[in-house]
């Protein structure tokens, strides 16, 4: 029998050889900074990319939104020769005038500048506590309404994630002043002093 404690036979291809290289070292040691200051960046971008995709849908539900009050707005084929509209012929140019009862224009951001009440008789207080789109019976009005909040809401959202991106951005590149008592400068006074 052979003694326990003779190492088993080992050849060339078992063995471990250790070469030590100062450059590799140094790409091992900096290489956690360059992959989270990478993993920072790819991050960024996604969010800026998110918030870009975001206002694209904003954009395009807007966009439906004017269509679709454009045509209800839009006077039917049947009812557009009885509308009467007056032409008035100037020197320079000619002018025709419609009587549109209600214009229903929106601003930027979504929100009404009225109805033209004018012509509508006056209601009993009571009466002006009811919603008015309540008495609309197809619910187009409300269902406008909610869409037109959700939008705001979406709107909110995406300027809200555009200043959380710029105030981080702030954060990082805050520069330190002679004053400060972690800056190098104080560090180093320090020292001598000692």
């Amino acid at each position: 029998m052979a003694p326990r404690n003779k190492a088993p036979n080992t050849n060339r291809k078992t063995k471990v050889f250790i070469a030590f290289d100062e450059n590799n070292r140094r790409n091992f040691l900096t290489g956690f900074r360059k992959r989270k200051k990478e993993r920072q960046h790819k991050a960024k971008k996604m969010m800026e990319e998110k918030l870009k995709k975001e206002r694209r849908e904003i954009r395009k539900e807007k966009r439906e939104l004017f269509k679709t009050m454009a045509r209800e707005s839009a006077i039917p084929e049947e009812i557009k020769h009885l509308l009467d509209p007056k032409v008035y012929d100037l020197d320079d140019h000619t002018v025709t005038v419609t009587d549109i009862s209600e214009v229903d224009l929106s601003g930027q951001d979504g929100l009404r500048l009225g109805i033209n009440k004018a012509l509508r008789e006056e209601k009993e207080p009571a009466e002006m506590l009811t919603d008015p789109s309540e008495e609309n019976t197809d619910g187009k009005v409300k269902n406008k309404k909610i869409f037109e909040e959700k939008l705001r809401n979406r709107i909110k959202k995406a300027n809200d994630l555009q200043q959380r991106l710029k105030a981080k951005q702030k954060k990082k590149h805050v520069p330190r002043s002679d004053s400060d008592p972690k800056s190098r400068k104080d560090k180093m006074f320090r020292r001598k002093k000692k």
